[in-house]
């Protein structure tokens, strides 16, 4: 997701797309523990898939429980919106580029 510049509490969005015959979890995991850093500054976020509430994937390289569903998917894959919402952007923030890594993890029942 590309954030453009950061304004505090700004969301985008991006869609997971699952196919599967069996029922799943999901999972996600953030390289920074939820944070956008540059060499300087960090700005929080918190992350939320479908209709659950927004989380934070504070715990840098550990997976955090999103969702999960019983039963297989429809052939043509079922799609779950994912949106990223910024926390306060700080006034004294270092220009440049902001960046975490999170890794979704889908592991079968």
């Amino acid at each position: 997701m590309n954030f453009g510049n950061l304004t505090s509490q700004d969301v985008k969005s991006a869609t997971l797309n699952v196919k599967g015959n069996v029922g799943f979890g999901v999972y996600m995991t953030s390289q920074n523990g939820s944070v956008l850093k540059n060499a300087a500054s960090s700005v929080p976020y918190q992350i939320k898939v479908g209709p659950n509430n927004y989380t934070s994937l504070s715990n840098a390289g550990q997976e955090t429980y999103m969702f999960q569903r019983n039963n297989a998917t429809s052939i043509n894959a079922e799609s779950y919106p994912i949106y990223v919402k910024l926390g306060n952007v700080p006034t004294n923030a270092s220009t440049g580029d902001y960046e975490d890594v999170i890794t979704v993890t889908v592991k079968a029942w």
